[in-house]
């Protein structure tokens, strides 16, 4: 019993000094729009922005994504409150500039990244969103920007074109018109709506009921990057 006890000490310690810190450092290198390396104690250090996501450098302002944020920071000195470490062993977490501002929010703001909700429930990151959605900054220039976690998936899963194809699809395919007649289903974890002949229409989240894409759009949900409703 005074065993168990000991390792729960000793899990909950760690987890303690990890979780809940910071560190300062200069930024040596800048991944994409989200990731970043700072040093710390000699050794750069991968960081991803906690609760944001941003384009892939192979999908449409990727490299604008990067741009942005290696502007903001590369070469600076930032505080890392540390959230987090991910399943790739990065360090997730808050960047803060020596002005105070918080990068994860910047990235938000200019429009180069989304409110990554499923792995957050921070309502102002959302604002942000809206209000760069709302004022189309950044990738909202898109008439229809594909989040980057449908993006990889569909990568991961072989089904989804290549980062080329999928611009020519964009340049390719017209905007379709809104159908009054038309159903579709918004995920009310993922905030992504689909038509019926997707393949994800009825999965577990997709709970609300939208009438026309108008009103999805206006609810604050996006089209699916598979079915482009």
């Amino acid at each position: 019993m005074l065993i168990r006890v000991f390792v729960v000490f000793i899990f909950f310690s760690l987890a303690t000094q990890v979780l809940g810190t910071s560190f300062t450092g200069r930024v040596v290198s800048v991944s994409d729009g989200d990731t970043i390396q700072v040093m710390n104690n000699n050794v750069a250090e991968k960081v991803r922005l906690s609760g944001v996501d941003s384009p892939e450098l192979g999908q449409s302002n990727g490299r604008q994504a990067k741009e942005f944020t290696a502007d903001m920071v590369a070469g600076q000195v930032v505080t890392v409150e540390v959230k987090d470490t991910d399943r790739y062993g990065r360090t997730v977490g808050d960047v803060f500039l020596i002005d105070g501002k918080n990068l994860n929010r910047e990235i938000v703001k200019a429009g180069y990244a989304w409110h990554f909700r499923k792995y957050s429930n921070d309502a102002s990151l959302g604002q942000l969103e809206d209000e760069a959605r709302s004022t189309r900054k950044g990738l909202w220039q898109d008439s229809r920007p594909i989040p980057p976690w449908e993006w990889r998936a569909a990568q991961s899963s072989g089904q989804g074109p290549g980062a080329t194809n999928v611009e020519a699809v964009r340049v390719l395919s017209p905007s379709k018109p809104a159908n009054s007649g038309a159903i579709y289903h918004g995920n009310t974890r993922s905030g992504v709506f689909h038509q019926a002949s997707c393949k994800d229409y009825n999965c577990k989240n997709c709970l609300e009921t939208l009438t026309t894409r108008e009103q999805a759009l206006n609810s604050g949900y996006r089209p699916c990057g598979m079915c482009r409703p």
